[in-house]
């Protein structure tokens, strides 16, 4: 929860006044901790321990004017005052006294710095305000840490939006939700109502359009973050909310008159200061200008607590896709803890990785808010010593004490050739998809499409899970010839080459067919059957029905054409929704048809079909084997020579006429034969064989009366 110390002109002040912003510049401060041998900027010590030994310096500039003093003081509770011992001072202005070395005492909880312009009894007027009245200053440093560290984010919020593209309003709103999930912020509600190119303008010109939620280090504001701004009125006067004042953008504002305004006096009046971190320097922020004339301001800076550190509860964002491990610019995502993006408490940050032989390497990382985590660096050294899979840890130090965060799985690919999933050929005449396996999907940067004469375009392609990719092909006419997919990853000198085959039309299959025949019109009826597997045959006199299944992967839509053709070409014709296709489903067509009247007289024997679906013609399949047959008048026999004739027309269309399906005693019929009768040497006994010139392996059938 962020408690800002608010001015109080007079101890009187009107409870519901509204606070001054911290918009002044005040002094700095350079202050070194050093514990176990090593020394470290305050600005990376996220708290104190007993025994840190400190050095504090102000930095004020070289033409200072007035006097300040600089005084320590170390406190141990709300109700226990502090010994005379526990507090240190520095004349600023003298070369040899201008700075403090102290040490955190056994049972410190708190370190306050006061910069007061010298006066007389100015140190000892500050020792007995803190020591009289130690709850206040107690309370106030705590009030003041917060504030700063949420003043911290605010601030890493708005630089970040600020060194943005303007010009680019798109990419700001793209990245102002990543950028308050890392911070824990949340934006104004009027700003996000506001078009893409203004949004930026107003989330930067005023904290007005910011609310704080971290759970690291509150709980209050994050039940703030996640309802509306108004709750503030009604909570603030809860006890959590310190009976304070509520402002939408900074938080909780405490008067500063309940604070010290019980102590003030005729050496000075209290003017709290936020701590803004620079480098290894603070900042000090003011919200009112210090005076000079009696009573005079003292600033109050608070430190770091004197407690045991926690480390970051860093963990990995949820539901983020894989990482890859070569060249620059994959973020470990993180969330949880906002302080590692608007201080330097984390640092010396590094992803360790595994490598085969068991060894270990650290990557350094930068933190990267506006894409959500740390952004790794390259990998030194020939990414073949590790797995195709590797294990990473993101692990650090928090102030003094080193921590490990979440683990992450990182794609090498280096030795991960890519390779087609299945080898079936992409189809003609419309989009397809072709997956790719064996790779590493988060390396990919771009895929191209090179076809058979060397001309490249670049193509989409999404990860597809298990499968490693899926590439999104173009719509391929036939003949297009063998192409190739040219794969480039993150980190590697030239793309892989993966050849597939030529393009192939539209695939459907032949489910079924039936044929259906008008009432016999001539007085012998000649009936069909095939010897041996094969087309079904068709009477030219016949309709023909027929099933296509649409095949895998592919859909009709009632707009195909559907072709049938003799096999030598001799004659086609095209039926649509108009005059015989009809749809079952999206899966399954049935064509009517009447093929001898469709193709004409010159039309015989082997038919095959196709579909032609936007304009692309798909593969021909087998249908039916279409047979002309005669007109048989009848069969007269001679008593006397036992011969018979067997009269009618078209005879031509038969090649022989047997007694048998055997054909062992057949009649010959020569060719181009005119003649309207076909003599027998003898009766027949109840039926005559036919062998018809449309299909040798078709033979017909004639009952006699």
């Amino acid at each position: 929860m962020l408690l800002l110390l608010g001015m109080a002109a007079l101890p009187g002040r009107a409870a519901a006044a509204e606070p001054a912003p911290f918009d002044l510049t005040g002094p700095g401060l350079k202050v070194m901790v050093e514990r176990g041998g090593e020394t470290l900027p305050v600005t990376r010590v996220p708290t104190l321990a007993v025994g840190d030994r400190i050095r504090i310096d102000a930095v004020l500039p070289a033409d200072q004017g007035a006097r300040y003093l600089l005084v320590a003081a170390f406190l141990r509770g709300a109700t226990n005052p502090p010994p005379e011992k526990w507090f240190f001072r520095a004349e600023t202005w003298e070369r040899k006294k201008n700075g403090l070395d102290i040490t955190v005492p056994e049972g410190a909880r708190q370190l306050l710095l006061f910069l007061a312009p010298r006066t007389g009894g100015d140190f000892d007027a500050l020792v007995d305000a803190v020591r009289g009245q130690p709850g206040a200053f107690v309370r106030a440093t705590q009030d003041l840490n917060q504030a700063s560290l949420d003043r911290a984010r605010l601030d890493a919020f708005v630089d970040t939006i600020g060194r943005q593209d303007r010009t680019r309003p798109e990419a700001i709103e793209a990245m102002s939700p990543v950028l308050t999930q890392s911070l824990g912020i949340k934006l104004k509600q009027e700003c996000l109502d506001q078009s893409a190119d203004m949004q930026a303008a107003c989330l930067t010109q005023s904290r007005d359009s910011l609310v704080l939620a971290d759970g690291h280090t509150s709980s209050l504001t994050e039940t703030l973050a996640s309802t509306t701004a108004d709750l503030a009125l009604q909570v603030s006067a809860t006890p959590e909310g310190g009976l304070g004042y509520y402002s939408p953008y900074i938080g909780v504002v405490r008067d500063l008159a309940r604070i010290f305004g019980a102590f003030q006096s005729t050496h000075f009046r209290y003017i709290p200061a936020l701590a803004r971190f620079e480098g290894d320097r603070l900042a000090l922020l003011l919200n009112a200008a210090p005076s000079f004339d009696k009573p005079k301001s003292a600033i109050v800076v608070a430190m770091p607590a004197i407690e045991a550190a926690e480390p970051p509860p860093l963990r990995a964002t949820a539901n983020k896709p894989p990482l890859c491990v070569a060249g620059t610019g994959s973020v470990l995502p993180v969330e949880g803890a906002p302080l590692v993006y608007a201080t330097g408490y984390a640092h010396a940050m590094a992803a360790r990785l595994r490598r085969k032989d068991g060894g270990e390497i650290d990557v350094p990382v930068i933190e990267d808010p506006a894409r959500g985590g740390y952004a790794l660096g390259p990998v030194e050294g020939e990414l073949s010593g590790f797995d195709e899979q590797i294990g990473a840890t993101l692990h650090g130090r928090w102030g003094f004490l080193p921590f490990d965060g979440p683990r992450f799985t990182l794609e090498n690919p280096a030795g991960a050739s890519w390779r087609l999933a299945s080898t079936e050929a992409p189809t003609t005449g419309r989009e397809s998809e072709i997956a790719l396996s064996g790779g590493a999907p988060a390396c990919v940067e771009s895929v191209t499409l090179r076809d058979a004469s060397g001309a490249t375009q670049p193509i989409g392609w999404q990860a597809g899970g298990a499968e490693g990719i899926r590439v999104k092909l173009p719509a391929l006419k036939p003949g297009a010839g063998a192409m190739a997919l040219l794969v480039r990853q993150r980190g590697a000198a030239d793309p892989q080459e993966i050849a597939i085959a030529a393009p192939t039309a539209t695939r459907v299959r032949l489910i079924s067919t039936s044929v259906t025949r008008p009432p016999a019109a001539d007085p012998l009826r000649i009936t069909l059957a095939r010897k041996g597997a094969g087309e079904v045959a068709v009477p030219a006199d016949a309709r023909l029905t027929f099933s296509v299944d649409a095949g895998t992967d592919n859909r009709f839509t009632g707009a195909e054409t559907v072709e049938i053709a003799t096999v030598d070409g001799r004659a086609s014709a095209r039926i649509t929704a108009r005059d015989g296709l009809t749809l079952q489903s999206a899966r399954t067509a049935v064509v009517n048809v009447e093929p001898a009247k469709m193709l004409g007289g010159t039309a015989y024997g082997p038919l095959r079909f196709r579909v032609i679906q936007r304009e692309v013609a798909g593969e021909w399949t087998p249908l039916a084997s279409l047979i002309r047959l005669p007109a048989l008048a009848g069969l007269s026999c001679d008593e006397a020579t036992g011969g018979c004739e067997l009269g009618g027309r078209d005879l031509f269309l038969i090649d022989r006429v047997g007694y048998d399906e055997g054909f062992g005693e057949a009649v010959t019929i020569p060719d181009g034969f005119t003649g309207d009768a076909v003599t027998m040497p003898r009766r027949p006994a109840g039926k005559l064989f036919l062998r018809l010139r449309d299909d040798p392996d078709v033979v017909g059938a004639v009952t006699l009366p």
